[in-house]
């Protein structure tokens, strides 16, 4: 039955988002372990991989501009993350352009506004989360909306692929986003929503599902029993 199978599904989802939750935990209790371990692990061959994982860094600012996600909503609040690029010194020759994620700023009213935020100015040793986002193929290489906000140039995205920014920038991008979380007396929330859906929910739809599947069998035993009961009284009615 349709049903069931659906319940199944979401039991099964939840089972998995389940055992992921308990990985993230037990990584948020683990120590930082510096950011030149973590790029020189072989064994870690995706990015959902480094979710969670704690980091320590020495980063700089770049030159680059930085990066406003658009529509991004905290506590019933519309506005944008702040994404940063900045550097991590690989040796005395090469840098490697890092992502770091400095929280969410809400919109001002007017769209062609974008509000004040704040980023890092110095040379910054940073203790941090790891996390990668799905890319979103249908915007990935929309055109980017320049702001220039003082001396600050900003691109306004709706999504964040850093493959394609490694294309505009002649330079390669990391593609796992570095979010702090040693920064004091920081202005802008960081958001730290690792799973669209937790598996609570996941376990609440298929309840949800089951339930129905229940009720759907208990009517059709009904509607079988009346019929049943209808044509007894037809036949006798008949003889």
């Amino acid at each position: 039955m349709l049903l069931v199978k659906l319940g199944m599904w979401q039991l099964d989802r939840g089972q998995q988002k389940q055992r992921l939750e308990q990985q993230l935990y037990d990584r948020s209790l683990a120590l930082p372990v510096p950011l030149q371990t973590v790029m020189d692990d072989t064994s870690m061959l995706n990015e959902q991989q480094y979710y969670g994982l704690n980091i320590s860094a020495q980063l700089s600012p770049s030159d680059k501009p930085a990066l406003l996600l658009d529509n991004q909503t905290l506590d019933g609040k519309v506005g944008y993350l702040v994404y940063q690029p900045m550097y991590w010194r690989v040796d005395q020759h090469t840098s490697q352009l890092v992502l770091v994620d400095l929280g969410f700023v809400v919109a001002p009213p007017r769209r062609e506004q974008l509000p004040n935020v704040e980023l890092l100015t110095q040379e910054t040793d940073l203790s941090a989360r790891l996390y990668s986002k799905s890319i979103n193929h249908l915007s990935e290489q929309q055109s980017l909306e320049v702001f220039q906000q003082g001396s600050m140039d900003l691109l306004r995205v709706q999504s964040i692929n850093p493959g394609y920014l490694s294309s505009q920038w002649q330079q390669s991008v990391w593609p796992v986003f570095i979010q702090p979380t040693s920064l004091n007396d920081w202005s802008q929330p960081m958001v730290w929503k690792p799973f669209p859906m937790s598996s609570q929910k996941h376990f609440g739809y298929a309840v949800q599902w089951f339930a129905m599947a229940g009720v759907f069998m208990g009517l059709m035993v009904w509607v079988g029993w009346r019929f049943g009961l209808n044509r007894n009284k037809a036949d006798k009615e008949v003889d």
